[in-house]
């Protein structure tokens, strides 16, 4: 094996660790200036959802369409899921009174399509993979043209940049991820991504670093000057994470079977809402919701494994 091969599958095995290491060694780096910010949060969120294009076999997301009832059913998640979650975090938001910020925190979570290894996360906890590689991709590409419609229609959110250069904001971060994923994939071949997938995992724990390390600096003044603060935002992260995770699934349940509904609650709570804070302007409030949003999706494979294990039907 190559040494740099070696080296990043190395990387990728420990991938959880380098990432927690990462969040604590950011809170000792220098705060990062709100122009450095501005270009190197677009770049890395690509970067990032580059390497889950690079993992896409196309052949694989054509075949999870051949199946009429299989295609009905994700037609209507597509068509449902990102409006369907901003009404109810809109209602939500009204219900409980949030203050503007909080109720754009909550507008971005529910806008944004599911991460790129949704269906990463699928197959290591047993859940129907293929489904959530199909419904990944599709949201993820229609995201540009909805989410922002639907933050304004329906959530009703004074946006802070003009809503057509957010989404041509968005489509460049998601069209050069496509570009350069599939790039890397046909530079480097598909065997070598078949064969050496633990060196993906460590192309994007360093796509990872380069994002979280300058966000988690930006926001470390709001931080540790307003614990409380940061208190509240952690308790919502994981509500909204894995709450809605629980809820999804539990209620898929009643119509599909195990793997399928897990699939769907892995869509529903693990959402890239780095997109839409890489295409706005800096804000250190949000800044801060979208660095900690991270932590119950590092924890959502150990949080959820046992579950799987218990509920995965016998044969």
């Amino acid at each position: 094996m190559h040494p740099i091969t070696a080296a990043l599958s190395w990387l990728g095995e420990r991938a959880g660790w380098s990432l927690a290491v990462g969040m604590l060694a950011s809170l000792l780096l220098p705060s990062v200036p709100e122009s450095v910010l501005a270009v190197a949060l677009p770049i890395t969120s690509a970067s990032l959802l580059a390497v889950a294009f690079a993992r896409l076999d196309i052949a694989s997301v054509t075949a999870s369409w051949r199946d009429a009832a299989a295609r009905r059913v994700s037609a209507v998640c597509v068509a449902g899921l990102l409006p369907l979650s901003i009404g109810a975090v809109t209602a939500a938001s009204v219900l409980l009174d949030l203050d503007p910020t909080l109720a754009l925190c909550l507008a971005i979570f529910a806008a944004a399509p599911p991460i790129g290894s949704s269906a990463a996360l699928c197959f290591m906890l047993g859940l129907d993979a293929a489904v959530a590689l199909q419904l990944t991709v599709a949201i993820t590409l229609l995201t540009p043209l909805i989410g922002p419609l639907c933050l304004i229609w329906i959530a009703g959110i004074e946006l802070p940049v003009a809503p057509l250069a957010l989404t041509l904001s968005l489509t460049a971060i998601i069209a050069g991820a496509v570009v350069s994923g599939l790039g890397f994939r046909r530079a480097v071949g598909k065997r070598w991504i078949g064969h050496h997938p633990r060196a993906l995992d460590g192309i994007a724990a360093l796509a990872m670093l380069c994002f979280l390390l300058p966000l988690f600096a930006s926001v470390k003044p709001v931080l540790l000057e307003n614990l409380a603060l940061a208190a509240e935002l952690m308790a919502l992260v994981f509500v909204i994470s894995l709450g809605t995770n629980l809820a999804v699934r539990a209620l898929a349940a009643r119509w599909t079977h195990h793997a399928r509904a897990g699939a769907y609650g892995i869509l529903s709570g693990n959402r890239n809402i780095a997109l839409y804070y890489a295409s706005m302007p800096p804000d250190p409030v949000v800044g801060l919701f979208v660095a900690l949003y991270q932590v119950p999706m590092f924890l959502t494979p150990l949080l959820l494994k046992g579950r799987a294990a218990k509920t995965r039907p016998d044969g």
